[in-house]
């Protein structure tokens, strides 16, 4: 995909935005076909486009209708504004490399956007709401697993990436690391890097390793002490430097890359 790229009548591009390669998929205002209304307003349908995988290697914006009625308990009616791509997970599925994918598929998994409707027991939400949601790229969307107002001072089209905090959180909160461990996260894009502040916020010792020098740039500007770039250093002998020789108790793998497992092992205590 490039950069930049007019999908449907100069109303949706890519954005490119981040330390890595996620990106965020902007959402005109008129990608539906929805009326100004007050929440108290009934409508019976409302319409919209999605982004659909219709099968591997084929990627459409369709056309679709979603019925108000379809709004159940707690469930909240959005218009996006922005909606987060994860290349990595979604080219897996748009090449069919995604393990048990059916098709269509409609891909898609943080957004933003502005609350139309609020149904029953989601009465914190009002008409205008600027919220979180786990929604897919989509102009309308119903918000049923999570949506939380975007607080104040935050940039509307960065919050969606709060959804790869929580992908770097799960690193911390299944790891044994304990206060004063070291921790080595491989790789320094987006998830990496958070991950690498989270560890450090917990008491932590951080070694950010990449082989991109501006990744580890950021990364030291994001409070990361120790960083290695792999291809200008010997790995193992700079970690085993900075670890008295006994390795790291907690080794993360941020790139997703299966050769980096046995990298992974080098650098890692026994035990670890």
């Amino acid at each position: 995909m490039n950069e930049s790229m007019d999908l449907a009548r100069g109303s949706t591009c890519f954005v490119s935005a981040g330390a890595g390669a996620e990106k965020v998929l902007r959402h005109s205002r008129n990608t539906t076909g929805l009326h100004e209304q007050s929440s108290s307003e009934e409508v019976e349908a409302v319409e919209g486009r999605r982004i659909c995988f219709p099968e591997a290697h084929r990627v459409r914006l369709e056309e679709f209708q979603l019925d108000e009625s379809a709004l159940g308990k707690g469930d909240v009616l959005l218009r996006t504004r922005f909606s987060l791509i994860s290349p990595g997970t979604e080219l897996a599925n748009y090449t069919g490399l995604q393990r048990g994918r059916k098709y269509p598929f409609y891909p898609g998994y943080a957004a933003v956007g502005e609350v139309v409707k609020a149904g029953e027991g989601a009465a914190r939400f009002r008409a205008g709401d600027l919220v979180y949601s786990y929604t897919r790229h989509s102009s309308i969307e119903v918000a049923r697993r999570v949506c939380v107002k975007v607080p104040g001072g935050v940039e509307p089209e960065m919050a969606p990436f709060a959804r790869m905090a929580t992908i770097a959180m799960t690193a911390l909160r299944v790891s044994s690391g304990e206060l004063g461990d070291t921790v080595a996260v491989l790789g320094q894009g987006l998830v990496g890097i958070m991950a690498a502040q989270l560890f450090g916020l917990a008491g932590m010792e951080v070694i950010g390793i990449d082989p991109v020098g501006e990744r580890l740039r950021i990364a030291e500007g994001c409070g990361v002490r120790h960083t290695i770039n792999p291809s200008e250093t010997d790995l193992k002998e700079r970690v085993m430097e900075l670890t008295d020789g006994g390795g790291c108790e907690v080794t993360v793998e941020a790139i997703g890359n299966p050769a980096t497992v046995e990298t992974a092992c080098q650098i890692t205590r026994r035990l670890g």
